[in-house]
């Protein structure tokens, strides 16, 4: 494990900066159902926690804090641990050296194996959550990171990182060869649109098949159509894939 990763610079930052982007934070927090979590790229640490059981996993706001990117070590399952290291690098390697033309750049999506506060058993120590990366400029340098944490529905690890433009095109990442694969944006027809919808509201096959005034055997082949293409195994799947890629609402 590269020590490095977790040794930050502890040098003070000039107070109106911190304190007027932390009452943002603060305010765009009370707004949202989410927990947002803000990264400080420079400093390794965290520049907003919320008081949060999923985000804290166990942990108090104040002993995060302390912690900063030594945090990273307790709370992530030690399979992921790696991951989340060659994520972070990636992410700030490709925006620092515009491998991603980061003026483009809306967020990342990965998902990672965090501990569960909630855990009744050992079955039940991680939960695999769905993140959304927003790199935030600071002064004319890559400094945050502004996430978003969501309970994720896919059933297991995927260890993908995608790359999310402003025109919804999105590039993922392979490990390996450290490239980008671009992936041009495929928009939905306004029937599948209206189908997630519905899905979204909690409808059944039937419920959806009446409001649109199609058969539940239409509905059923749009949803498959769906699956096959995004590589996903059920509505709750594809609707998380649907608000990755921004297909729903923007």
């Amino acid at each position: 494990m590269n020590k490095d990763f977790f040794e930050g610079i502890h040098e003070s930052d000039p107070i109106a900066d911190t304190v007027e982007l932390s009452i943002f934070y603060e305010i765009l927090s009370d707004l949202m159902t989410e927990p947002l979590v803000v990264l400080d790229f420079r400093r390794k640490d965290f520049h907003y926690m919320p008081n949060n059981d999923l985000s804290l996993c166990g942990y108090t706001q104040e002993e995060t804090i302390e912690m900063g990117y030594h945090f990273f070590k307790e709370a992530i399952h030690p399979e992921d641990l790696s991951f989340w290291i060659a994520v972070h690098d990636a992410i700030l390697n490709s925006l620092n050296n515009d491998d991603l033309h980061a003026c483009e750049v809306n967020y990342f999506s990965f998902q990672l194996q965090i501990k569960n506060a909630l855990a009744t058993s050992k079955n039940t120590k991680y939960l695999l959550i769905n993140i959304k990366l927003k790199p935030q400029w600071h002064k004319e340098q890559l400094r945050y990171g502004i996430c978003m944490f969501s309970s994720s529905f896919m059933k297991k690890q995927d260890y993908k990182l995608c790359a999310h433009y402003n025109n919804r095109d999105h590039y993922d990442y392979c490990f390996k060869t450290k490239e980008w694969t671009h992936h041009k944006f495929s928009p939905l027809g306004r029937r599948q649109m209206e189908m997630l919808v519905w899905a979204q509201q909690g409808l059944s096959l039937k419920d959806t098949a009446d409001k649109m005034n199609i058969s539940i055997k239409t509905i059923e082949n749009m949803r498959h159509e769906l699956f096959y293409k995004w590589e996903v195994n059920s509505i709750e799947q594809a609707l998380q894939y649907a608000s990755n890629h921004r297909l729903l609402f923007h």
